[in-house]
């Protein structure tokens, strides 16, 4: 059902709150949708992540700049496979607006 929501909002950019980190990226809620997508570690910007020994937070390796539990973040919705369920996010660099790309 997540997949379903998603899938009618890909292309747009909401604020999520980072509610899960992984070793393969961190998990976004978009409260404003009532979903979760994946926002992986590749997406999180160009300099190298790596996960802190508590696992709750990613750090970069250049600027020390950091993802973790709670922190909010911008993304677009840039994939929704009603098929498997999962949803992808990607990082919103641009200003902030609800733009529907389909």
């Amino acid at each position: 059902m997540t997949a379903t929501v998603a899938s009618r909002h890909v292309g747009e950019e909401h604020a999520g709150r980072i509610v899960s980190v992984a070793s393969f990226g961190c998990f976004v809620l978009i409260e404003e949708l009532c979903f979760e997508g994946l926002l992986h570690v590749s997406e999180l910007g160009s300099e190298f992540f790596t996960l802190d020994d508590g696992a709750v937070a990613f750090v970069g390796s250049e600027t020390g700049k950091t993802f973790q539990l709670g922190d909010i973040v911008e993304v677009y919705i840039s994939q929704a496979d009603i098929e498997t369920g999962r949803v992808n996010l990607k990082r919103a660099y641009g200003q902030r607006g609800r733009k529907n790309v389909r």
